[in-house]
């Protein structure tokens, strides 16, 4: 896949509700076990899994989006532990 004329993937765009509760624990996870650190292979997987099963068009998006939900999730979880 070439990222020539991508354009802009950076979107939030619709993904699957499973998928992103996968994310979300996922997140949990990490905070829970790691204290927020990790390989990130888990993730990796899953957001690699889902985003093969989308059209070519589609998966820049998608991964960009489960990224920030992640990101987004150890952020929240970050702040709550750390009130």
């Amino acid at each position: 896949m070439s990222l020539n004329n991508a354009g802009d993937y950076r979107k939030i765009v619709p993904v699957d509700e499973g998928v992103v509760q996968q994310v979300k624990q996922i997140a949990f996870d990490h905070m829970k076990t790691g204290y927020g650190v990790s390989d990130g292979e888990d993730i990796s997987a899953v957001i690699r899994n889902y985003t093969m099963s989308l059209s070519p068009e589609k998966r820049l998006s998608a991964s960009w989006t489960l990224n920030e939900i992640f990101h987004s999730e150890a952020t929240r979880l970050g702040e709550y532990i750390y009130q």
